[in-house]
């Protein structure tokens, strides 16, 4: 993540918790963890000060001549939030917007521990969960070619399922700075339909709902879909029911998907990818919350009042199983993360439903947990 500095010639730079913060912040910049952004001034005081060790000097030194690099990423909104460490203060903390991004600023009280300055946490509700969401932070970065100087580094963590909130609740506890995310398990569109026990833990009364939310140096991130697999990009979805020798019903399932999607549809953001859906199932969810599936499901509709696969088949007449979607099995995410270890994807490449979901998630956890790549001679 960015760490800024800010206000250092306000600074009492006798204060030998100040350099504590400074030696570990910079620290954390030579191990990749972080990135350090600073003015000339903070890192030439820091490389003629012999408080500080030789090692953190060059750090200054290294993090100096990158800081237009550093500053690029703020200024032309590559992150959405990063921290500002005021040095001027010590035990401070605000939440602020600027210019469209999210601000957390601290005194530098909070980073005399080395431990708040390790590499950011980042919880999926499943460790293959926290998996995929890299590869959407990698995706983020390929596809943005200012970013070639910047990788993530990370450490993931279990959420256990329903157990997520606790595990983040921990881990800020540990003061490590920390991105959540976790999807809604809703199964419809209407804006109140039943959300999944593992979000609303995160909230203490059922009207707190957001999607997005802060806690200090964490942010949990609540996808407004059904499961992680709405996300799977559609050509993903494809090359496993071609690789794995899927059977007929998966195969119109796919061709149904894409009808949808061709349509304009955002049904997939609500159905469950590895039980399927029925046109019963559908319509028992809509006399539940609202009209949504059916004339989601009418798009399927081509000539002759039949479905699109039978519009011109005079010997096949249609009934519900046209307008359903079979199971595609609960290893459909696993499966998607082995076509994703050897095959790149661009932004071209992904659907008009998923791309804006792409998009966010990669931008998030490139905030979260973006480093400077390049190695460094520090020692």
């Amino acid at each position: 993540m960015i760490l800024q500095l800010v206000n250092e010639q306000q600074a009492n730079w006798n204060d030998s918790s100040l350099i504590d913060a400074i030696e570990n912040i910079l620290r954390a910049f030579s191990e990749k963890k972080h990135i350090v952004l600073a003015s000339s001034f903070l890192f030439d005081n820091v490389k003629g000060n012999q408080k500080f060790s030789e090692k953190i000097r060059n750090t200054a030194s290294v993090a100096k001549q990158y800081s237009r690099d550093f500053n690029a990423l703020i200024k032309n909104n590559y992150v959405n939030s990063f921290i500002r460490i005021d040095l001027s203060k010590k035990n401070y903390f605000k939440e602020l917007e600027d210019n469209g991004k999210k601000v957390l600023e601290s005194g530098f009280g909070f980073f005399t521990d080395s431990f708040v300055t390790q590499n950011t946490s980042l919880i999926g509700e499943a460790l293959d969960d926290s998996k995929f969401y890299v590869q959407i932070g990698d995706f983020y970065i390929r596809n943005n070619p200012i970013l070639n100087k910047f990788a993530l580094n990370y450490c993931s963590s279990n959420g256990g399922g329903c157990q997520t909130a606790k595990v983040y609740n921990d881990i800020l506890q540990q003061k490590r700075l920390c991105y959540c995310i976790v999807d809604s398990d809703k199964k419809h569109s209407y804006i109140n339909s039943h959300r999944g026990e593992t979000c609303k833990a995160f909230f203490k009364k059922a009207g707190e709902f957001k999607e997005t939310l802060f806690h200090q140096f964490g942010q949990v991130r609540i996808l407004d879909v059904h499961e992680v697999e709405s996300i799977i990009p559609f050509n993903i979805l494809v090359k496993i029911v071609e690789d794995r020798e899927r059977g007929e019903a998966q195969i119109k399932t796919i061709q149904r998907l894409y009808r949808m999607i061709e349509k304009g549809s955002d049904i997939r953001k609500y159905l469950d990818h590895k039980k399927g859906l029925t046109k019963q199932k559908a319509q028992e969810l809509d006399k539940k919350y609202n009209k949504y599936y059916i004339p989601e499901l009418n798009k399927l509709l081509g000539k002759n009042n039949k479905c699109f696969m039978h519009e011109d088949d005079e010997n096949i007449n249609c009934d519900d199983n046209c307008y359903s979607f079979a199971p595609m099995g609960n290893k459909l995410l696993t499966n998607s993360l082995e076509i994703l270890k050897e095959k790149t994807i661009d932004k071209n490449e992904i659907d008009k439903i998923t791309l804006p979901y792409w998009e966010l998630i990669g931008k998030e956890i490139f905030s979260w947990c973006c480093c400077f790549k390049f190695p460094m001679k520090v020692s």
